[in-house]
């Protein structure tokens, strides 16, 4: 089954931490599900956030902090 963009939008939206948990709450999914957006999202965001317009506030912080980028979410498994 392939990943929703919208949904994965909505993690974004309302998530201020991703964790399979969070994510299995809110979509209303399977851990094994939560967990593939989990992993499509940690794969995303480095992309996402240097796409985003470099006008915006704190954009050069946040694309430069790499420990931002590996904190952003939480993995029950390591």
């Amino acid at each position: 089954i392939p990943l929703s963009v919208r949904k994965l939008i909505k993690l974004l939206i309302h998530l201020p931490v991703l964790s399979t948990q969070c994510i299995s709450s809110l979509l209303l999914l399977e851990e094994r599900q939560a967990r593939r957006y989990l992993e499509a999202l940690k794969l995303a965001l480095p992309f996402l956030l240097k796409s985003m317009p470099e006008n915006l506030e704190r954009i050069d912080e946040i694309a430069d902090d790499e420990e931002w980028i590996e904190h952003a979410w939480v993995d029950p498994y390591a």
